[in-house]
């Protein structure tokens, strides 16, 4: 029972962790986008790492769906993934987890929706200064 209680509560500190670092993540690239010339190399390098350990960690969460009964943590990975990728400007990755995310009932569609009025807006931007 303490081997259960324990993995329990080592699954809800990677959660929480994985979290942290999806936010920290997507802090960091919209600071980058708004100024890249704020970012020493040092500082862009940080982010990057940032970046790939949120990554990494929440497609190791989602990758459990199925197995585990977390729909608000799987919805929200899809969440934090597709802003991580719409900071990066990866429009194929932000539509999956898009695609993702509106399975998980009305919440996850809005969340959807947001996402991807966001990424029109942001290539709307982007060829009207080009």
């Amino acid at each position: 029972m303490l081997k259960f209680i324990t993995r329990l509560f080592e699954g809800s500190m990677d959660i929480e962790r994985t979290y942290g670092h999806c936010d920290q993540a997507i802090g960091l690239l919209q600071s980058y986008n708004e100024n890249p010339d704020g970012f020493s190399e040092k500082k862009k390098t940080n982010m990057d790492e940032t970046v790939e350990v949120a990554i990494r960690e929440a497609t190791n969460l989602i990758s459990l769906e199925g197995e585990k009964n977390w729909i608000g943590v799987f919805r929200e990975m899809h969440s934090n993934l597709a802003a991580i990728h719409l900071e990066l400007g990866d429009r194929d990755k932000v539509d999956y987890h898009c695609k993702k995310l509106a399975e998980y009932g009305e919440p996850g569609r809005l969340d959807a929706e947001e996402i991807l009025e966001k990424l029109d807006q942001a290539q709307s931007d982007t060829s009207s200064t080009n």
